[in-house]
């Protein structure tokens, strides 16, 4: 891979991880606020997108948000899903903090 492809790739995979983290954000903020209400926006603004909520926050918050509506079901599933949204985390941080001349 050249410099010009993984430049391409590292973006797509940022990218691709903003928007699973808004989607976590709509829907933490539906959950908590509804739809309808108009503080829906200024709550996912000067709550969600603050620079001190961090993604392992919301994915904690999402978590608790998912175990109360289970009832009963698979929570083990759940775990695995949640613990691929970590790695997730794990790789788009290596992206973001480390250089194209360590990749």
């Amino acid at each position: 891979m050249n410099i010009p492809e993984v430049t391409k790739a590292r973006a797509e995979v940022i990218e691709g991880f903003i928007q699973i983290e808004t989607l976590m954000s709509s829907i933490i903020s539906n959950y908590y606020v509804g739809r309808q209400n108009p503080f829906s926006f200024v709550f996912a603004l000067e709550v969600l997108y603050d620079e001190n909520c961090s993604f392992g926050m919301k994915r904690n918050i999402l978590e608790k948000i998912l175990y109360s509506i289970m009832e009963g079901a698979d929570k083990k599933a759940a775990e695995a899903q949640f613990q691929k949204l970590f790695k997730l985390n794990k790789i788009r941080n290596c992206l973001v903090t480390v250089g194209l001349i360590s990749i």
